[in-house]
């Protein structure tokens, strides 16, 4: 290949965006048609704490797919994904066909050895280099301060033994919201009548993974301590503080090579469109495809032993009052031609809203206002689910 088609290749590789992860939404890259390898993205780690590891495989999109049309990565599927030891203990994963997801189920690893990724497809092998477990410090804390911008959310830890020095913080967002108009009416058949309590559709919980690459050091400072590190802000309006909020933040300790990637991943990300900024050919992990050197590969292998911390944060825990505002739940209005019950049947976009009676003394029922848009008053509509996570903590 020539040098033009190395380049351009690494290039539209950072022009895409940041790594998918399991934590993450995934992001896509695309490269020039003119680059005939394939380029592989590679995302996940050795999950040494614990008893599966989770790795994400697909190829980036030819560019020319992304201009007509046609988005997202190529998930690989069927591949043979091994974590192999030093002294020969091989696991290998589960799953792949179709989403490009797999699941490697092991005991807890061995902290004295070192791992490495296998990957075949086809004629086609990738393997990484053998990497140390890297165990993570806890995390010594989770604070939070509202300030003009919104609440910001701050991570503290401290290694005692002076170890780590590089960390990399990944995080999940689980909120309680409410749907813009509540309803408890519901229609069966050619009636309406009041909802069950497993039938309310208002209120839901909603988790979303964070993007953003988060990495710090203590590197140049004389204890192996992060102190206060700004991770995430909850912006003024967001109505993830509507009611109540958690973040559950993953520690993942890095070597100082895994470092390095990840800062110059998230610097390349930072400047694109910039001719003065840093090279993305500089970008280089610890996975090549060892059957042909041409082909590509996006991603670096770690075999790490995570730390976690969860905090909850209550709208009335904050200082003032905070407003709340969705474009989301634009237009959406009650109309107030009343209409009947049996009318409901045959129209079942419309949910009926409120009751009317000429008299409210009395039990007789005029008709009902309504609304024509389902998803200003079923929650669910935005993604979440009307039952709590099984981590959730209500108070």
């Amino acid at each position: 290949m020539a040098t033009r088609g190395r380049f351009s290749t690494v290039f539209w590789i950072m022009l895409s965006s940041l790594l998918f992860s399991v934590c993450r939404e995934p992001f896509e890259i695309e490269y020039e048609v003119q680059d005939e390898a394939p380029i592989l993205i590679v995302d996940g780690y050795i999950n040494a704490g614990g008893t599966e590891s989770i790795y994400e495989l697909g190829y980036a999109r030819p560019l020319s797919d992304r201009q007509n049309g046609i988005a997202g990565n190529i998930p690989l599927g069927n591949a043979l994904v091994t974590i192999e030891s030093e002294n020969g203990e091989k696991f290998a994963a589960s799953g792949g066909a179709g989403s490009g997801r797999y699941v490697i189920r092991h005991p807890l690893l061995d902290r004295d050895q070192r791992y490495r990724l296998r990957i075949q497809t086809g004629p086609t092998e990738y393997l990484s280099d053998f990497v140390p477990v890297r165990i993570s410090p806890e995390i010594t804390g989770i604070e939070w301060e509202r300030n003009e911008d919104g609440v910001r959310i701050l991570v503290s830890t401290a290694d005692p033994a002076n170890n780590t020095h590089y960390y990399r913080w990944e995080y999940e967002e689980t909120w309680k919201y409410y749907s813009q108009v509540i309803t408890w009416l519901i229609v069966d058949g050619n009636q309406v009548r009041m909802r069950e309590p497993h039938e309310e559709i208002h209120l839901c919980y909603i988790s979303r993974p964070s993007s953003d690459i988060h990495i710090g050091t203590s590197e140049e400072l004389a204890n192996d301590a992060i102190h206060r590190f700004p991770l995430t802000i909850i912006p003024n309006l967001s109505d993830k503080l509507s009611d109540r909020y958690s973040i559950l933040v993953k520690q993942i300790p890095l070597t100082a090579l895994s470092y390095t990637y990840w800062k110059q991943l998230r610097e390349s990300s930072q400047n694109l469109g910039d001719i003065f900024g840093p090279m993305p050919s500089k970008l280089q992990g610890n996975i090549v495809c060892t059957s042909d050197p041409v082909f590509h590969v996006v991603g670096i292998v770690e075999a790490v032993q995570v730390a976690k911390k969860r905090i909850y944060i209550n709208r009335l825990d904050l200082p003032g009052f905070w407003a709340v505002e969705n474009d989301y739940f634009d237009n959406c209005i009650v109309v107030d031609t009343l209409r009947s019950a049996s009318w409901f049947a045959t129209n079942p976009i419309a949910t009926p809203v409120t009751e009317v009676s000429p008299n409210p003394n009395l039990p007789t029922v005029e008709g009902y206002f309504y609304i024509n848009s389902r998803r200003c008053v079923d929650c669910a509509f935005r993604g979440g689910t009307y039952a709590p996570p099984a981590f959730w903590k209500h108070n």
